[in-house]
């Protein structure tokens, strides 16, 4: 899973603002038409067909510092559907805006509380991106509804739907009514469930497989629809009673059909050629940096730090050139850390409190991305990250009560903190992790009954208990860890879909490069690297392949094949080629060392070093005496893995040597010379 869960707006992030009414204002070019419910706890708010611009213009508020923006969304995506909806239906949408994203605030006035958000679903199962960058197709349904609640925090409620057997009757005549609700959770169709239903004024029941048998007594038009407590109200049938009555239905329903994978794009790749794709996309990240060291928001860039370490590459070093400069360029990291000092420093939240509040996955994910980049997370821009992070400590677990995730990386991130493995955080937290493990040997984001395990979930806990485990932690059993790993790897085994990858629920209609990496990185941490190679599906190939074919031209991955690149998949693509399962920390790509480290006055030594993945160009061998300036020894051309040049030493002294080819550098390596 993704520290902040991407299908559901507030995996990551708490919202504590309120958004005056926007105005909001559309461009009409050519439009295609799509089907648009909305769904309030106690009212439909909107339900019909509209036509959808292909560019809109919404006014939206910056959580950061409260003040208005106007974005432009162009290409037919959710927001511009929801957006001619509201100037249809005449009412309010108030929009946030994040800086990576626009997230709904409120509809018609109605604001989600804490542990709850605006869900939105493209025929009926939840959209994977977000309001802004979800394409819809012509015909599409939309429905958007208030999930979660303080009670059920973080529940993602299932829709019900209602069929009738007949949409005009006569009076008296008997009808049938199904009712059914979309199982994302576990089949990722439609399953039998028993319902309330309104039919006019009267109130009754589908039985235990859904369904009923009535009749209506007046000539009215009639409303029929479902509810049930804990899933979305259904669609409304109106059904024409009465000889000379033109039936009517708002909603056609066309039950989504999972669709078969076409696996012709997909080649069996070697690890060279997955580490050659890694690279690539290393290049695309960096291209994607702004000019004060951001790439795509501080989440993202807390991923893609993670992801230049799997690479070799110092994320210190990443800074963007063009435009910018010299003596005003910020690295990565330099980010990273104003982001520290700012948005995780009680202090600075204090002050402002407009700002959104952080959870424990943020500082988790932090902690991570500063121990990748061998910073301490313990002071970093004036924060002890790791002792903020214990305060989301209660009751046996961090976070939220209704989550598991921020648990899972709450353990990962106390390990890169150097925890103690007998911390009694640490270990409880192990154990509320185990608890709710499922049947199935799969975990899911959030401890509702309901929930499913989810490919996401268990490969973050995989890697997780792998590094409990390794840390030497005491639980219950001695062997308890070890068997939920299995467990949980057989889980990820029995999901593996034909194309090789793997999709966020093991029924979806697609693998994604999202939830592949993480299960790639997962199988790496309990098996190693060649069991990922050696993981055939049925069609014989392996997840480095379906992943190497979402790399898109420009060197970035696709979330699945009908998007384009995009950056968070980029990262997470990379260490996942590279075999770098959590945790990831940084090591040169340029070693250096000596054929002796004790030498007397003028005699030679070989000074040598390997090239991670080899290359091409000059690496330059550096030296200073005691604490004097760096000079040039030797400058040597490669093409290859390896150098080497013999150096004499000329004086009784402290050499200091350093290897340097491009922006990659070799630790300093210290001989003594008398």
């Amino acid at each position: 899973m993704e520290v902040r869960k991407r299908r559901v707006k507030k995996s990551l992030i708490v919202v504590g603002i309120w958004l005056l009414v926007l105005a909001l204002t559309t461009t009409n070019v050519l439009a295609l038409t799509a089907n648009v419910r909305i769904e309030a706890p106690d009212q439909t708010i909107f339900a019909g067909n509209i036509d959808v611009p292909e560019t809109v213009q919404v006014k939206a508020t910056k959580v950061s510092d409260g003040t208005e923006v106007t974005k432009t969304v162009s290409g037919y995506k959710e927001l511009n559907a929801l957006v001619a909806a509201s100037n249809a239906g005449n009412f309010d949408i108030a929009i946030l805006d994040y800086g990576w994203g626009l997230a709904i605030d409120s509809i018609n006035g109605i604001s989600d509380p804490a542990n709850a958000w605006w869900n939105q679903r493209i025929n009926w199962a939840s959209a994977l991106l977000g309001i802004q960058s979800q394409q819809i197709n012509d015909g599409d349904q939309i429905l958007i509804h208030l999930t979660g609640t303080p009670q059920k925090p973080w529940n993602l409620d299932e829709p019900l739907r209602v069929d009738v057997s007949k949409t005009s009757v006569i009076q008296g005549e008997s009808f049938k009514v199904t009712t059914t609700f979309f199982d994302e959770y576990g089949t990722g169709g439609f399953a039998p469930i028993s319902a309330s239903v309104k039919i006019g004024n009267k109130d009754l029941q589908t039985n235990s497989d859904g369904t009923l048998t009535t009749s209506i007594a007046n000539t009215a038009n009639t409303d029929i629809y479902a509810t049930k407590d804990g899933y979305v109200r259904s669609n409304r049938v109106t059904m024409a009673v009465g000889s000379n009555a033109q039936p009517q239905n708002n909603l056609q329903l066309n039950t989504p059909s999972l669709q078969v994978e076409d696996l012709s794009g997909i080649k069996a790749i070697s690890q060279r050629q997955a580490r050659n794709a890694a690279l690539r996309a290393v290049k695309y990240l960096r291209l994607r940096q702004t000019k004060d060291g951001m790439i795509d928001n501080p989440a993202v860039s807390a991923w893609a730090a993670m992801a230049f370490a799997s690479a070799n590459v110092d994320p210190k070093s990443v800074k963007r050139a063009k435009g910018v400069k010299k003596n005003k360029r910020r690295s990565l990291m330099d980010y990273l850390q104003e982001y520290s000092q700012t948005n995780l420093n009680r202090n600075w939240l204090r002050k402002n409190r407009k700002a959104a509040k952080p959870l424990a996955t943020d500082y988790a994910r932090q902690i991570m991305a500063v121990y990748a980049a061998r910073q301490n997370p313990r002071s970093h821009g004036g924060v002890n990250l790791v002792t903020e992070l214990g305060r989301f400590y209660n009751n046996g677990q961090f976070g939220s009560t209704g989550l598991v995730n921020d648990d899972i990386f709450a353990i990962i991130a106390y390990r890169a903190g150097q925890v103690s493995p007998g911390d009694r955080k640490f270990r409880r937290a192990i154990s509320f992790v185990l608890k709710n493990q499922h049947a199935d040997g799969g975990f899911s984001y959030n401890t509702s009954a309901r929930s499913k395990s989810d490919i996401d979930t268990t490969a973050a806990a995989i890697q997780a208990l792998v590094l409990a485990r390794k840390s030497g932690v005491r639980t219950a059993s001695n062997n308890s860890l070890y068997v939920a790993i299995q467990r949980a790897y057989d889980f990820l085994l029995s999901r593996q879909q034909a194309s090789g990858g793997f999709g966020y629920n093991s029924k979806f209609s697609r693998s994604n490069s999202q939830s592949t990496a993480w299960a790639m990185q997962a199988i790496a941490s309990f098996k190693g690297s060649k069991s990922v190679r050696n993981m055939k599906s049925s069609a014989g190939l392996n997840p480095m392949s379906f992943q190497a074919s979402l790399q898109s031209k420009n060197g970035g991955f696709r979330l699945d094949t009908t998007t384009g690149s995009r950056v968070w998949e980029t990262a997470s693509a990379i260490p996942a080629l590279l075999n770098k399962p959590w945790l990831i920390r940084y090591r040169s790509a340029l070693s250096i060392n000596a054929s002796k480290k004790l030498l007397k006055k003028g005699q030679r030594v070989k000074i040598f070093g390997r090239i991670a993945n080899g290359a091409k160009g000059i690496v330059t061998i550096r030296y200073k005496k005691g604490r004097g300036q760096w000079k040039t020894a030797r400058r040597i051309r490669v093409n290859g893995s390896t150098y080497g040049a013999t150096i004499r030493l000329n004086s009784v002294n402290r050499y200091v040597f350093s290897a340097k080819i491009g922006s990659a550098k070799s630790r300093a390596m210290v001989i003594n010379s008398k």
